[in-house]
C-alpha cells in the first residue's frame, strides 16, 4: 500500500473585517496598503483573492507572512 500523500496545511480565507484585525491597521490604512496610487502603497502586502461573484478574501497564511516581515518597534 502506497504511503498517504504528504498533508498540506489549510489556510483559511479571511474576509477584509478579520484581515483588518489580524493585521492591527485602520481600516483605511489596510486599503492604502493595497492602492498603487497611494503613497502608502506596499507592494509587499498581499493581494485579495476572489472567493464569490463580488467578495473578496485575503490568505490567512500570507497575511501572518507579511506582519512577521514587518519591522518590529522597540519599546
Amino acid at each position: 500500500m502506497p504511503p498517504p500523500p504528504p498533508s498540506r496545511p489549510s489556510t483559511r480565507l479571511l474576509r477584509s473585517k478579520e484581515a483588518i484585525a489580524l493585521t492591527g491597521l485602520s481600516r483605511s490604512s489596510f486599503y492604502e496598503r493595497q492602492n498603487p496610487k497611494s503613497r502608502y502603497f506596499d507592494k509587499t502586502f498581499p493581494s485579495p483573492v476572489q472567493i464569490g461573484q463580488s467578495a473578496m478574501g485575503y490568505r490567512e497564511d500570507e497575511l501572518d507572512a507579511w506582519i512577521a516581515s514587518r519591522p518590529q518597534k522597540d519599546r
